[in-house]
């Protein structure tokens, strides 16, 4: 068997298996070093993979070589850092076999995580169709993490298919495969830095933070009610489970619909288990260096008004469970707010979304976390359109936040509050070069720019009405009718509510109330 090809069956056999193995029949490399991957640059680079216990293996790269023995059948060794640039050749030798990977870059690697609007290909919107065929950025590299769930942390993540068995330069035959807004975020960063950009997609539809979350934080007594969950969830699927195996003898309409409610339930199994797409799909790409993470997810936490609350300490719980794990300090973190959703409503309400939203807003007490809010992009669907507006947010919080550049990458925020008589002054940060309200259309509703809509002010009885407001500078003035003393003021308070403050730089207002009530039905 010729070494190359020795290298591919046990690389195969080692994602297979999702362990490392404790003694191996020769030299291989975790399934994450492949031609065309991105290293990350300006850090030490952690290299390893399987050999025979006691074998000495080297790494070569771009004038470096690092050298280490196997133990327990594993290695593992540390390049010192690497400048941008590329394409280099990373040679692994052991005593008997040599790996040789081409086209090797060096430049910044993200980690693009979450849910299904993070996880929907850019061939799946029509409206971005138009971009695949523009999608030639040689320096944009590609990897993709299937699909996968596991009681325990795994080595290895799956691989399966056929364009997702390896590092792929980013061009529209492999572009069209990867995360819609992975692909956007790639595509407004990397020409502003001008280094080769890694992109790894880790994704599934229909998740909660908790599946996502750490096994060691998930221990914690405050989150015991991600186990609970999970037992009464198995517990009313094998009760479906055996209907359907019934109805699966009857045949015709009935089999084909207890198939398919089968496979349903298979991947709810999967996807509801806690920690199970951590062990998986995140635990297995450590500790391979990255730059940061950008995160699109939420969806799946804000059915009622107690997830929303439960969000605000198991999402910082989970961003600082994989930062620990890496073990890289506290690497940069950027996620997306939710957008709206559903449909909208005539009055002030007070609806489960609003409180995901603020719990996704309060992960900013991290260092180092940046969120893109998009509550402009939203539709009724779970599943809004514009994912080109979501990926080029997440690249300028990225450029103000992590590189430094002169951007400006929020929305106008609150920042306090002032009540005279019959008005509230609301200040906000971020203003950039002034507030503005933004003719736009949220879904299939237009919002005229004649006035500003979504504030909503509440005296003393706690019931909110629609305040008139205007812009003032950099603040903004409330007075709604029949509200003598206000007390508090929400903005872009509901599941889909439709507001149009921004900044002139066109970056939406963040959703936010100013009121200690707790959510009004639980």
């Amino acid at each position: 068997m010729s070494r190359i090809l020795r290298y591919v069956c046990l690389t195969a056999a080692v994602c297979r298996l999702g362990t490392w193995p404790m003694a191996c029949a020769g030299l291989g490399l975790n399934g994450i070093f492949t031609d065309h991957m991105v290293l990350q640059r300006d850090m030490q680079v952690p290299v390893y993979g399987v050999a025979d216990d006691g074998e000495r293996v080297s790494v070569e790269i771009a004038g470096q070589k690092a050298t280490t023995t196997a133990k327990a059948g594993a290695w593992l060794l540390h390049l010192g850092p690497l400048k941008a640039g590329g394409a280099h050749t990373l040679r692994v030798s052991g005593k008997q076999d040599t790996i040789v990977l081409s086209d090797v870059l060096v430049g910044d690697v993200w980690l693009c995580s979450g849910q299904s609007n993070m996880h929907r290909t850019l061939s799946r919107f029509e409206n971005h169709k138009p971009e695949i065929p523009r999608a030639q950025y040689p320096d944009i590299r590609l990897l993709w993490v299937d699909v996968a769930s596991a009681a325990e942390p795994r080595r290895e993540f799956v691989i399966e298919s056929h364009y997702k068995n390896a590092w792929r330069p980013c061009v529209p035959e492999m572009a069209q495969y990867f995360s819609a807004v992975g692909y956007f975020f790639g595509k407004y960063l990397q020409p502003e830095l001008g280094i080769p950009l890694g992109l790894i997609q880790s994704t599934v539809g229909g998740t909660a933070a908790r599946s996502w979350t750490p096994p060691e934080v998930l221990a914690r007594t405050e989150f015991a009610y991600a186990h609970a969950s999970w037992a009464g969830w198995q517990a009313a699927a094998h009760k479906k489970q055996e209907r359907c195996k019934q109805d699966l003898l009857k045949g015709g309409e009935e089999a084909k619909a207890a198939r398919k409610e089968l496979e349903r339930i298979e991947h709810l199994n999967q996807s509801r288990l806690p920690s199970g797409l951590y062990n998986a799909m995140i635990h297995p790409l450590q500790p391979f260096a990255i730059k940061g993470v950008v995160w699109y997810q939420g969806y799946s936490d804000a059915h009622n008004f107690q997830e929303g609350i439960r969000y605000r300490a198991l999402f910082p719980a989970m961003i600082t469970g994989w930062r620990q794990a890496w073990g890289q300090d506290d690497f940069p973190f950027l996620f997306v707010q939710l957008p709206g959703y559903g449909a909208k409503r005539d009055e002030p309400v007070d609806e489960p979304w609003a409180w995901t939203r603020e719990a996704q807003q309060m992960a900013l007490a991290l260092p180092d976390t940046g969120m893109a809010a998009i509550i402009d992009a939203g539709e009724r669907g779970a599943h809004p359109r514009n994912k080109e507006v979501v990926g080029q947010r997440l690249a300028l919080v990225a450029r103000g936040l992590v590189y430094g550049h002169d951007v400006v990458h929020a929305g106008p925020t609150f920042a306090g509050m002032q009540i005279e008589g019959r008005r509230a002054t609301i200040r906000f940060e971020n203003v950039g070069s002034g507030l503005v309200a933004k003719a736009v259309t949220v879904g299939t509703h237009d919002i005229p720019g004649d006035r500003l809509t979504g504030f909503a002010l509440c005296g003393a009885d706690r019931k909110f009405v629609w305040a008139d407001a205007t812009i003032r500078e950099d603040t903004v003035i409330l007075e709604a009718n029949g509200i003598d003393r206000p007390v508090a003021v929400r903005y872009g308070w509901a599941n889909f509510p439709l507001c149009n403050l921004f900044n002139t730089e066109g970056l939406p207002a963040v959703p936010f109330r100013t009121d200690p009530f707790e959510p009004a039905a639980q």
